[in-house]
C-alpha cells in the first residue's frame, strides 16, 4: 500500500528480584479526633471490615481499653439491612472511652480502624 511502518523492538526484560508480599492494609493518614463531649460513654468505629462480629469486637476494644464495653450498635442500611462498615460502642467509664480512641488508625482484621468519640443525640 505505500505506508510506512516503524518498527520497534521491545527490549529483554532485565532481571528482578522477587517481590515480597506486603501488608494489604493501605495506610491513610489519620483524621485528628474531634473534641471530646462531657461525660462521653461512647465512641464511634468506622471502616470496620464487613466479617466483624460483637464477639471480635468487645475482645478488642476491651483488650485495648482496659475497660468493659456495655452496648454496641452497628449501623445497617435502612431499606437492605446490610452492614455498612461502621457502629458505635458504649464503655462502661470514660476513662475507657479515652484510651480506646487512641486506636484511631491501628489496623484491625485487615482495615485501618477510624475510631473517635460520638456525638450527642440532641
Amino acid at each position: 500500500m505505500g505506508r510506512r511502518l516503524k518498527i520497534r523492538y521491545a527490549k529483554p526484560w532485565k532481571e528482578r528480584p522477587e517481590k515480597q508480599p506486603k501488608d494489604r492494609v493501605i495506610r491513610r493518614p489519620v483524621k485528628p479526633l474531634s473534641e471530646r463531649p462531657d461525660e462521653c460513654y461512647t465512641v464511634f468505629v468506622g471502616n470496620l471490615s464487613y466479617s466483624v462480629n460483637d464477639e471480635s469486637m468487645t475482645a478488642f476494644a476491651e483488650e485495648k481499653s482496659q475497660g468493659t464495653v456495655t452496648a454496641i450498635r452497628w449501623i445497617t442500611d435502612r431499606d437492605t439491612d446490610e452492614f455498612k462498615g461502621a457502629g458505635y460502642m458504649e464503655f462502661d467509664s470514660t476513662d475507657a472511652v479515652d484510651e480506646f480512641v487512641k486506636q484511631n488508625g491501628e489496623v484491625f482484621m485487615g482495615r485501618q480502624l477510624r475510631v473517635d468519640f460520638a456525638k450527642p443525640k440532641f
